[in-house]
């Protein structure tokens, strides 16, 4: 009997989360730009951006509006990161609906401000628009930065229990700068979570937890991601609806450094039915018993 060979699968579009485990697709590739989506298609190898000078090496995550890709580049032989916005919030950003682009280019180009600078803030180093597989799709938006390393709430997960104070305080303290220099150039993040804030690639080299606290360079980066703010971290005037600025950004803040230091959520953003609140007023209940007010 004639038997063929299982062929192996052309599907090369595979990531790799933080502790090197693969995952096949996970964003919805056939949703069309026209119904809020269009994700790039794009395999391993792939080149990307003005003379080809991007081969893509791996895909580093997704979010609602984008993907991420780890990839080559060629002509100065080193890695960066490529954020590819899905046809819909491609168009939304030319359109200025969507304002990451502007921000990340205010951010590199905005003088020192009271010896505040970019260095805890993502940096972007070129963009570009890939064109779309087919029409559907729609063409993406490229911003490609620096690699940066692991982010906060995988090291925190993986210690499986709250920081050590001093490399808490450290996180803390770097963070808040990247805050005040976003703030110095007119920006609100408005999505300051444990995965947007990231470690230098460099400091993934040592797992020696005191090489962190007692580092002196820059450890830190704030990232920008789809995402509002997530729930559980939103200030009162933001689940009220009303009017908000950049004191949006402190609050978040303000429940990261319990949460890092507890190891435990703040706020709880979910329903008390015995009361009669649902998730948003009870999130504001819970604020009151918290705060006295």
């Amino acid at each position: 009997m004639h038997t063929q060979a299982a062929s192996r699968p052309s599907n090369k579009h595979l990531s790799a989360n933080v502790e090197g485990n693969l995952k096949f697709i996970e964003e919805p590739l056939e949703i069309s730009m026209d119904e809020g989506h269009g994700f790039l298609k794009i395999e391993f190898s792939d080149t990307m951006g003005p003379d080809h000078q991007y081969r893509v090496v791996r895909k580093l995550g997704w979010g609602m509006n984008s993907s991420v890709w780890m990839a080559f580049n060629e002509q100065e032989k080193r890695y960066v990161a490529i954020k590819a916005l899905t046809g819909y919030s491609t168009d939304l950003t030319l359109r200025s609906i969507m304002s990451e682009l502007a921000a990340l280019k205010q951010l590199a180009s905005r003088s020192p401000v009271s010896g505040l600078t970019s260095s805890h803030c993502i940096q972007l180093l070129s963009h570009f628009i890939h064109p779309g597989k087919d029409h559907r799709v729609g063409d993406h938006l490229c911003l490609v930065t620096e690699i940066l390393g692991g982010d906060i709430k995988s090291l925190q997960k993986s210690m499986n229990q709250a920081f050590p104070l001093p490399l808490a305080k450290r996180i803390l303290l770097h963070t808040l700068h990247g805050i005040a220099y976003m703030h110095s150039c007119e920006i609100v993040h408005t999505d300051l979570k444990h995965d947007n804030i990231m470690f230098d690639a460099s400091s993934l080299t040592s797992d020696d937890f005191a090489a962190l606290i007692e580092a002196d360079p820059p450890r830190l980066h704030i990232i920008f991601f789809d995402e509002i703010t997530a729930n559980a971290l939103r200030a009162p005037e933001t689940i009220l609806g009303g009017p908000w600025n950049e004191k949006v950004d402190i609050w978040t803040f303000g429940c990261l450094v319990f949460e890092l230091i507890v190891n435990s959520d703040l706020f709880k953003y979910e329903a008390y039915e015995q009361y009669g609140l649902d998730a948003p007023t009870g999130h504001l209940w819970q604020m009151m018993c918290f705060t006295g007010e």
